[in-house]
């Protein structure tokens, strides 16, 4: 199981001198070593999106805080992406994609490179999970599988050492899934914010946007 120390929560500071509530912020507590990584992450995000500001952070031997702006201007507490998908218009559906697409674009330029086919992979996969998983999604299809199966597509691209060209940004948001992104109503309609990054690194573009898509095609009733 996850760490019970990955929540985002959100309060408020109480000014000294009677100066009474700040503004929301968004409270992290990170568990583990990465804390300091993740911490780094959304100081590099914070120089690339006006939404990201960070109040403070600490970080002892075995836990990190990390201590945001509240994203959007209303007071109110944001609405995470899964929460909304069933109310929405499809009009209001293609706005609020257009505007992840443009955060995630702000991240870094795109630059052109070469590499292994099975660099693209996530090396954390396990063939015997994914293999059970399958037989799982496969019966729920009653019939309709696909002809190949995925997971023998998979073991033969792992093995491939074919190059192929790509485009890759330098900075990506590591952690894409529906509740990293916030959404505050507004006059004009919703207006999204994605936040809360993981441990960011150079990687293929568009792969925020495609986590967020698959997320959002298994988790997400539509």
């Amino acid at each position: 199981g996850g760490s019970p120390w990955t929540k985002v929560l959100m309060g408020r500071y109480l000014l000294d001198d009677g100066g009474g509530a700040s503004r929301p912020k968004f409270f992290k507590l990170l568990a583990g070593p990465d804390s300091r990584s993740v911490i780094d992450s959304a100081r590099k995000i914070e120089q690339k999106l006006t939404h990201i500001k960070i109040t403070s952070s600490v970080v002892s031997r075995s836990t990190g805080l990390i201590v945001t702006e509240k994203v959007g201007a209303k007071e109110e507490r944001p609405k995470p992406l899964g929460e909304i998908f069933q109310a929405i218009d499809r009009h209001s559906a293609f706005e609020i994609a257009g505007q992840i697409v443009g955060q995630v674009q702000q991240l870094g330029e795109l630059q052109d490179n070469s590499k292994p086919l099975k660099a693209l992979l996530w090396p954390a996969h396990d063939q015997a999970n994914l293999a059970e998983q399958w037989r799982g999604v496969r019966l729920q299809l009653s019939g309709n599988a696909p002809t190949p199966d995925p997971v023998a597509l998979y073991e033969e691209l792992r093995q491939s050492d074919e190059k192929v060209r790509l485009r890759e940004q330098p900075i990506v948001h590591g952690d894409l899934h529906m509740n990293n992104v916030a959404l505050d109503d507004t006059s004009k309609g919703p207006a999204a914010y994605i936040f809360d990054p993981g441990v960011i690194r150079r990687s293929a573009a568009g792969r925020d946007v495609a986590v967020l898509e698959v997320s959002i095609l298994l988790h997400q009733p539509i």
